[in-house]
């Protein structure tokens, strides 16, 4: 039998593994690794690496799309500060995921209590790019839910620390997401500065992953300006780059765009083929929320064309799908 020190070494192994499979992708063969660690940490008290191992384990929920993601986080977060002396970064890194795992809930409220405490843990000599996400993310949840003063202000935090880290990549998104932001602020001047400065960093660094939401973002922009025909290309181009680097999601929030382009350019028969394909292929993979947001869009598409009965439809759809992303979403403990 291996003494204390090999098996811990085989644990530390073991954690690894998991997380570097989390990375890849590959949550399948991550869990074993993680079972067989969590196991031996609790069979000798080593909290800290314990409270590691329920970190990932919230992660995991995450990606399966686990509904207990919620329950698993805040058993994570009561554990780590618990811990004596405190770990500020492991606190931290359980508090994001778990604002993830109350994202995927539909939980915006409680996703932003979960990430200003982890700025507020983070404190001000935290690594500058982790701080810089937790401020993007923090203005994504307060947009969602109209608080775009807040938004903005958190935006603008994120913003700033990545140009005096020099993050080309993480401030090309973090500038997709300030001229969203003031898309939603019904602000297309401000925003345009914003979108054309994140498509060039994407162009400059050579980033594809991704590049899809910038471009959806300027279909939006132009959409919003009137500008039907350059509002279309550029969907038509993130629907091609999302299909071509398989980001299904993207790929069906290009077709929901390219139908309010369609819309608004009164070709009936493109548009509802184009909301046919994104909710088919919404479906198909799962995505609660935005299927709740296409057939609410499909909704107000249908009610201005005085399609008053199957707007109502699509109405009722969307608060099916609503209600189930909000059930059972207990407080951050």
């Amino acid at each position: 039998m291996l003494d204390d020190g090999p098996q811990e070494s085989v644990a530390r192994v073991r954690y690894l593994l998991a997380m570097c499979q989390m990375q890849l992708g590959r949550p399948d063969r991550a869990r074993p690794h993680l079972d067989e660690a969590r196991a031996y940490y609790e069979s000798t008290g080593a909290a800290e690496s314990l409270v590691e191992c329920m970190a990932l384990e919230i992660w995991y929920a995450n990606v399966t799309q686990n509904p207990d993601g919620v329950v698993i986080g805040n058993r994570a977060l009561a554990a780590c500060r618990g811990l004596d002396p405190a770990v500020p970064m492991l606190e931290v890194r359980i508090l994001t995921t778990l604002a993830s795992a109350h994202i995927t809930a539909g939980g915006w409220l409680e996703a932003i209590a979960a990430y200003e405490e982890a700025i507020k843990v983070s404190g001000p000599f935290f690594d500058m790019k982790q701080r810089a996400r937790l401020f993007n993310d923090a203005a994504l949840a307060y947009k969602e839910i109209g608080r775009y003063e807040a938004a903005v202000r958190h935006i603008t935090q994120a913003v700033a620390l990545l140009e005096a880290t020099r993050e080309p990549v993480m401030l090309a998104r973090a500038e997709n997401n300030f001229g969203v932001i003031l898309l939603a602020m019904h602000d297309p001047a401000r925003a345009r500065p914003h979108l054309e400065r994140s498509l060039a960093l994407c162009v400059q660094t050579g980033l594809e992953v991704g590049r899809s939401h910038v471009l959806m973002s300027l279909a939006e922009l132009c959409l919003a300006e009137g500008r039907l025909e350059h509002a279309r290309l550029f969907a038509q181009q993130a629907l091609e780059f999302a299909g071509r680097l398989h980001e299904r999601d993207s790929c069906a929030q290009a077709h929901l765009w390219l139908g309010l382009i369609a819309a608004a350019a009164g070709d009936v028969a493109t548009c509802d083929q184009e909301f046919a394909v994104a909710i088919e292929q919404l479906e198909a993979a799962g995505a609660v929320e935005w299927l709740a947001r296409g057939h609410e869009a499909y909704a107000e598409v249908l009610e201005k064309r005085g399609e008053i009965a199957l707007a109502n439809a699509e109405l009722r759809t969307a608060l099916g799908y609503r209600s189930r992303a909000t059930s059972s979403v207990p407080p951050i403990a």
